[in-house]
């Protein structure tokens, strides 16, 4: 379940001093938007690593006009009274519940979908890149109800924000002005059981914002669905929906089909089908270990990262999916 937040501390938004000594126990922010005018966007995660929580792994990801993308992880230790930072990412709360910026300077890798769905990246000479973004919050935080949760952590909040930012690389200057989505993670994160997810959303015509999030977990050889939530946002009016339909990716050979979403609330239904615009692919193992690219072998769970352009009937309607799917090692995971 979901509840809205009218106010949060500062000390919700920045990385805990402690850790506490709980198995599994992590911290994880995520950052993603996109500019469907200039077809430029991004995908920031930075979060504990499973192997020592005092380093900040981070993962700086930017979908490029031409259908490339930017793909980069390092880890690294840093100042966090301000926000999670590691190497060369930085993340500061200028304001608690309303506003964000981040930084990034370094190195890159230039990747093309063929390239991330094709294997684990190879190596690749490296580039250099900046990212300077801002993120103004559109509506109130929102707080999942999920106490016992041990798959994806038990303290979770949701926000929609629009960013502001540019993009520079290759000499050349990318503008990025655009609505997106950002949240903020604690408690324990083990995925053996998790067997796929769907995390979408978008900025409806009206200016609405949607948001829908479907886990499935496999127990005991039977897989079922443990979560499936929707909601609308307008402003400060929270409105819970029901998720009619969302199109679940099974194998990488469909990553560029259409994502079909329907959403009910309780005073109208709205049916979209979105057009994949871009493809970032990472995979990670149980313990949230992360490759580039697909490698069942020792990273099953492979996550398609992707904007899409949604229509609302006639209406086009920007947003972004998040997919992931369980490749078993062998042929039959592809």
């Amino acid at each position: 379940m979901l509840v809205p937040v009218p106010r949060l501390a500062f000390a919700d938004e920045v990385p805990l001093a402690a850790i506490p000594p709980e198995k599994h126990w992590s911290e994880n922010y995520c950052f993603f938007g996109h500019d469907f005018a200039s077809n430029v966007g991004l995908y920031l995660h930075i979060g504990r690593w499973a192997q020592d929580p005092t380093i900040w792994r981070e993962q700086i990801y930017v979908y490029l006009p031409d259908g490339t993308s930017l793909s980069y992880r390092t880890l690294g230790k840093a100042d966090c009274r301000l926000g999670p930072c590691g190497a060369l990412l930085r993340m500061k709360c200028t304001e608690p519940g309303e506003r964000w910026e981040g930084e990034y300077v370094g190195p890159t890798i230039h990747t093309n979908p063929q390239m991330l769905l094709s294997g684990p990246l190879r190596e690749s000479i490296l580039e250099k890149m900046e990212l300077r973004i801002a993120f103004r919050a559109l509506g109130p935080p929102m707080m999942y109800q999920i106490a016992d949760n041990t798959t994806i952590g038990r303290w979770h909040y949701e926000q929609e924000v629009a960013l502001e930012g540019l993009v520079r690389f290759r000499g050349s200057e990318h503008g990025i002005s655009g609505y997106g989505w950002r949240d903020h993670t604690r408690g324990p994160r083990h995925l053996p059981h998790l067997r796929g997810h769907v995390n979408t959303c978008g900025r409806l015509p009206d200016g609405t914002f949607f948001s829908c999030f479907v886990l499935w977990e496999e127990h005991q050889g039977t897989e079922r669905q443990i979560v499936a939530e929707a909601r609308l946002i307008n402003g400060s009016v929270f409105t819970p929906a029901e998720v009619l339909e969302v199109t679940r990716v099974t194998s990488l050979s469909q990553y560029d089909r259409d994502i079909r979403l329907t959403l009910q609330a309780p005073d109208r239904r709205i049916e979209l089908v979105g057009r994949p615009l871009n493809l970032v692919v990472i995979s990670c193992n149980e313990h949230f270990e992360f490759v580039y690219g697909t490698a069942p072998e020792i990273a099953p769970l492979t996550t398609l990262n992707q904007p899409v352009r949604y229509m609302l009937g006639k209406e086009l309607v920007g947003g972004h999916s998040e997919r992931s799917l369980w490749m078993r090692p062998g042929p039959q995971g592809r």
